[in-house]
């Protein structure tokens, strides 16, 4: 998978200030989440997704994952995926790296987009 160094945000940087992940996000489609020098999680807007899977997916509100990445990590410690939402609208997803990793559909999302 490529990585686009404008892309990569620390862990530490979200939790200071999480406006950081969400222009990025608009800008580049993608934004990727190192901790310790290893990237472990990847947001997406939503539109990488349709719509009927964004509804089976577990959700937070943007106010919670904001306040509290933790929070947004604990759930996709037990998700995989995680749809942030901000007045029930869908406006980012937040997947475990290795999970896309290992996923062919969101890799294929992906090379449609023209990120690979």
């Amino acid at each position: 998978m490529w990585i686009r160094t404008e892309t990569i945000i620390s862990m530490s940087q979200i939790n200071n200030k999480f406006s950081c992940v969400y222009d990025t996000l608009k800008k580049y489609g993608s934004v990727i989440v190192m901790k310790n020098n290893k990237p472990i999680y990847i947001i997406y807007e939503p539109d990488y997704f349709e719509q009927e899977a964004l509804k089976d997916m577990a959700c937070i509100s943007i106010r919670d994952a904001s306040q509290n990445f933790s929070k947004v990590t604990m759930q996709v410690y037990n998700n995989a995926l995680v749809v942030i939402i901000r007045r029930n609208t869908p406006i980012a997803v937040v997947a475990d790296y290795n999970y896309v990793e290992r996923s062919t559909h969101l890799n294929k999302i992906q090379y449609i987009k023209g990120e690979l």
